[in-house]
C-alpha cells in the first residue's frame, strides 16, 4: 500500500493527523523529497528505511514503489496534498501520481495534513468566512499559472472585482505585478499578510496594509518563494 500523506509543516508530530501518525509509524518505507522535514518524523522512521532530500526525484520515486510492490510505503508531502504539492517539471503533484498509480495497478490511499494556510488562520486568529463579510476565498499560484503558460490577466483582473479573501501560494515574485489590482479594488486598510517557515525555529511573518505596502519600499526581501500571501480586508471578523 502507498499512502500519500500530508505532513502540515513537517516539522511537529503533533500537527498529524492520528491517521497520519498512526501511517507513518506503521509504515516499512518513508519518502520526503525535501528537506523541510523535521527530527520529530525522522525519529518515526527510526529503524526503518527513509528517502529524504532535494536528490529525491520523481524517476526515484516510482523505482522505490516498484521495488517494494510488497511493502507499506509512505510518501510524505508538505501542507496538505491537495494544494500545490510537487514542484513543476521536478517533482510530480498528486494528480499526477495517481494517474500514474492507477496506471501500474497500485493501492494507494490519500491522507489529508495541515495546509500553511489553515496554520497561518490559527496563528493570526483569522476567521476567513465570517458572517459579516465575503464567503469567497480565491486560492492560487501566479507562478505556477506563468509556468503552465494559462495566466490570464483579464481573468485575474476579474475575479479580484469581487474581493474575495486571497491566498497566494508561491507567488512572491509576482506581487509586484499584481498589487496594482489590488489597490484598484479593494480598500487601503485590507491587510497583507506575509508568511514562511510556519513552525518553524526561523518562521517568518509580516502583517501589514495595502496602503502601507504602496508607499513604503519593498520589505519582503526576507521572505522566499514559498512564501504565502493572504490578502484580507480589515473588517473581516478575528476571533480574541
Amino acid at each position: 500500500m502507498i499512502s500519500i500523506v500530508g505532513i502540515g509543516s513537517g516539522n511537529r508530530v503533533e500537527e498529524l493527523t492520528i491517521k497520519a501518525y498512526n501511517t507513518l509509524k506503521n509504515s516499512d518505507i518513508g519518502i520526503y523529497p525535501g528537506n523541510f522535514i523535521g527530527e520529530e518524523l525522522k525519529e518515526l522512521f527510526e529503524d526503518k528505511t527513509m528517502f529524504t532530500g532535494r536528490d529525491i526525484t520523481s524517476e526515484k520515486i516510482k523505482n522505490i514503489f516498484h521495488n517494494n510492490r510488497d511493502k507499506n510505503i509512505c510518501l510524505m508531502v508538505s501542507g496538505d496534498p491537495a494544494l500545490y504539492s510537487g514542484q513543476f517539471n521536478t517533482n510530480l503533484c498528486l494528480d499526477e501520481h495517481i494517474k500514474w498509480f492507477n496506471e501500474h495497478n497500485y493501492n494507494y490511499e490519500m491522507i489529508p495534513g495541515l495546509s500553511s494556510l489553515s496554520i497561518l488562520c490559527a496563528k493570526k486568529s483569522i476567521d476567513l468566512t465570517p458572517f459579516s463579510k465575503t464567503q469567497n476565498v480565491f486560492i492560487t499560484s501566479i507562478e505556477r499559472l506563468r509556468d503552465l503558460k494559462c495566466f490570464n490577466y483579464t481573468e485575474l483582473k476579474s475575479i479580484l472585482s469581487t474581493k474575495p479573501v486571497l491566498a497566494l501560494y508561491q507567488s512572491l515574485k509576482e506581487f509586484d505585478n499584481i498589487k496594482s489590482l489590488l489597490m484598484e479594488f479593494y480598500p487601503p486598510t485590507t491587510k497583507v499578510i506575509f508568511a514562511q517557515s510556519l513552525s518553524w525555529s526561523n518562521e517568518c511573518i509580516f502583517e501589514t496594509d495595502l496602503k502601507t505596502l504602496n508607499e513604503t519600499e519593498s520589505t519582503t526581501s526576507q521572505f522566499n518563494d514559498q512564501t504565502l500571501i493572504l490578502v484580507y480586508p480589515s473588517t473581516i471578523l478575528t476571533i480574541k
